[in-house]
């Protein structure tokens, strides 16, 4: 099993973090990275260690974001029938959707 390094762990966090404070001030396209590297207290160099531009940060992060949205919210309830909504399978499932979306509705937002 391998191991993972806490302080990349840590580092990428740091980054995700910052992103998410820039875009709640600044419009994507004026965010740079000197701005990701200030708010996520590394340098340059660290950022570039694992993204190779703002872009490719936003791509992933929004990659990981979905693939998060699609592991926890079930939609099977979009497939229901006026006849079959009231099953309890569709109600769990459209509440766990409302749950999900509410817990990241910040990020969400912002993105």
């Amino acid at each position: 099993m391998a191991q993972t390094d806490l302080r990349v762990v840590k580092t990428l966090k740091q980054i995700d973090q910052s992103l998410l404070e820039c875009l709640a001030d600044t419009p994507f396209e004026k965010i740079t990275v000197e701005q990701l590297c200030r708010g996520a207290l590394i340098n340059r160099s660290s950022f570039y260690k694992y993204y190779t531009s703002k872009y490719d940060l936003m791509e992933r992060y929004l990659n990981r974001a979905l693939d998060s949205f699609r592991q926890q919210a079930d939609v099977a309830f979009v497939n229901a029938t006026p006849q079959t909504i009231q099953k309890l399978v569709y109600q769990k499932s459209f509440e766990n959707t409302l749950k999900h979306l509410y817990r990241h509705k910040a990020e969400y937002t912002l993105l």
